[in-house]
């Protein structure tokens, strides 16, 4: 019997999931030389949306948040305590649409090639 080979028999690393931080790690190996498979799940990236959409000022300069991605900025939290009381922080960040935070990140510095789709392959080196 005679084994059948597919495109996805030889990478070095595979990255599961194109979220903020399978995105990153794909980027990252992707950079240092590595053949890197990332895969999603979901047939749209960063759809649906799972989580907050707050990003602290800092992480965004860490980051590279994409400008068209920022909904808003933020001095502060305001937060509602089961409670009653009412907490107030000074948090300077940003509000993010985030499917497209998720979208752009995976498609920055030889990200996903095709953010729209399930799969993406990152082919690095000559």
């Amino acid at each position: 019997m005679q084994s059948k080979t597919s495109k996805y028999d030889s990478v070095d690393v595979l990255v599961v999931g194109a979220g903020p931080a399978g995105s990153s790690a794909a980027r990252t190996a992707a950079e240092a030389g590595a053949n890197v498979l990332m895969i999603e799940k979901r047939a749209q990236i960063g759809e649906p949306v799972r989580c907050a959409e707050y990003i602290p000022r800092l992480l965004a300069q860490q980051v590279k948040v994409p400008k068209g991605v920022i909904a808003q900025e933020t001095k502060g939290i305001i937060t509602f305590m089961p409670d009653g009381k009412v907490l107030r922080k000074s948090a300077p960040g940003f509000i993010l649409d985030r499917d497209k935070f998720d979208q752009a990140l995976a498609a920055q510095d030889g990200g996903c090639q095709n953010p729209h789709s399930n799969e993406s392959r990152l082919q690095s080196g000559p």
